[in-house]
């Protein structure tokens, strides 16, 4: 009788087959715990294979509003772990890029858009991280502060960037001015005003932007030349159970987005919806 790939699985993990068996090769396997300099928050897989990552604090005692930090590069195929330089604005001053956005520019170089003061209170900066040279490079600050911002490259290249919060006179205020790096200077796009902390956006198969939450109400962002939010029609626009909160979604097919879980303060703990942007062919879909 063929064994299922559970079992086999369950017989790689309790030492029932060899690791030159070619079980490995098909199934994969889990190789033995290691340690890390620092808890791998922020994590990026490079276009080189290293793995480049930063925590909230370089060191366990210490300060949970320090202003630098040290990202580190592990090397998966040697297991060497290194530090990177520390990024800092264009004048010299280090910065913490924990609780930031990402993403990556069409070279494989990786945007990081805001960081940390205090808690609720974001950095404006923004910076390059090069694989290739090892190098942090400091942009042109945003428009705000930005803590928990989201950043998504573009069709063509460029990145979003959106939401973020900062603090100002005493209160806690979102950035609800939407930007884009073109790769020379920060674009604006059509202000929003009820932005989510870290939204939950992908780029839809005709180049608009899809936003799937963490509000009940899904949107399109144009980020031609109009750079509009328009809001998907009911039924299918609104997500069932209303603000969907610590979710992850999720592009698992062209134009299909998965968005699984979360909380609010109602009484549902998940929730299955669905709706469709008839101009973009994203579907939002979640799983109970």
């Amino acid at each position: 009788m063929q064994q299922s790939p559970v079992h086999q699985v369950q017989d790689l993990a309790s030492g029932g087959v060899s690791a030159d068996d070619p079980a490995w090769g098909r199934l994969g396997r889990w190789n033995p715990v290691l340690n890390l300099p620092n808890v791998a928050i922020h994590t990026h897989v490079l276009p080189n294979g290293k793995v480049l990552f930063w925590g909230r604090r370089d060191r366990p005692d210490g300060s949970l509003n320090e202003h630098e930090c040290t990202p580190q590069l592990w090397d998966p195929r040697t297991g060497e772990i290194n530090s990177t330089p520390q990024p800092q604005l264009a004048d010299g001053t280090k910065v913490n890029l924990f609780c930031s956005g990402h993403a990556f520019l069409p070279d494989g170089r990786l945007l990081v858009a805001g960081g940390h003061i205090t808690d609720s209170n974001g950095l404006n900066q923004a910076c390059v991280y090069d694989f290739q040279t090892n190098s942090w490079t400091a942009l042109p600050l945003m428009n705000q502060g930005r803590w928990y911002p989201t950043a998504t490259a573009l069709a063509d290249g460029r990145i979003l960037v959106l939401s973020g919060s900062f603090i100002k006179d005493g209160m806690t205020m979102i950035n609800d001015l939407p930007q884009i790096w073109d790769g020379q200077h920060w674009e604006s796009a059509e202000h929003f005003v009820g932005l989510p902390l870290y939204p939950r956006v992908h780029v839809g198969p005709d180049g608009q932007v899809f936003m799937s939450g963490t509000n009940a109400q899904t949107y399109l962002l144009n980020t031609g030349e109009t750079g509009t939010w328009t809001p998907l029609p009911p039924p299918g626009g609104i997500r069932r159970n209303g603000v969907r909160e610590y979710a992850p979604s999720v592009m698992y097919d062209v134009g299909k987005v998965i968005y699984i879980g979360g909380g609010n303060s109602g009484t549902h703990r998940r929730t299955y919806c669905c709706g469709r942007g008839h101009r973009s062919r994203c579907e939002s879909t979640g799983v109970a």
